[in-house]
């Protein structure tokens, strides 16, 4: 079998972290600038434009501020259901299939682990509860 090779631009920002902003999509568009973008890492805003050079890029005035949230899920009056996009190595059919998965989500696994697989989250036939969560406090991160 024979695979495509791909390469794609990225950038590191421009502060030293290793936050990589991928910037192919920039070469390809008809507008030429962008911005800004934040690092994930240090919360810097940049600014960017394509030139015939190759790529400006200047420092925004504006960036990110990390802060962690703290939500509470109260009790419901009917249960809240997850669909979640997943993967596995048993075949559909497979006896141990169900019990496997079972486990998995039942004992083994952590919430966090399977949280940003979330695909839907539905109470009775609402598919998009609003208010579910109940804000309760902000604490500042380090950046």
């Amino acid at each position: 079998m024979k695979a495509d090779l791909v390469t794609r631009r990225f950038v590191r920002c421009p502060h030293g972290c290793a936050h990589e902003f991928r910037v192919e999509h920039l070469f390809e568009r008809q507008t030429n600038t962008a911005g800004p973008w934040f690092c994930d890492e240090c919360g810097r805003g940049w600014d960017w434009e394509v030139t015939p050079e190759g790529l400006e890029i200047t420092e925004s005035k504006t960036r990110l501020y990390f802060h962690k949230v703290l939500l509470e899920l109260p009790p419901q009056k009917e249960s809240v259901f997850f669909t979640l996009a997943s993967s596995g190595q048993r075949e559909p059919g497979d006896p141990d299939r169900l019990d496997g998965l079972r486990y998995l989500y039942d004992e083994h696994t952590c919430i966090t682990n399977w949280l940003r697989e979330v695909e839907e989250v539905k109470i009775g036939t609402n598919t998009d509860p609003h208010g579910l969560f109940r804000f309760v406090n902000v604490f500042e991160a380090e950046s």
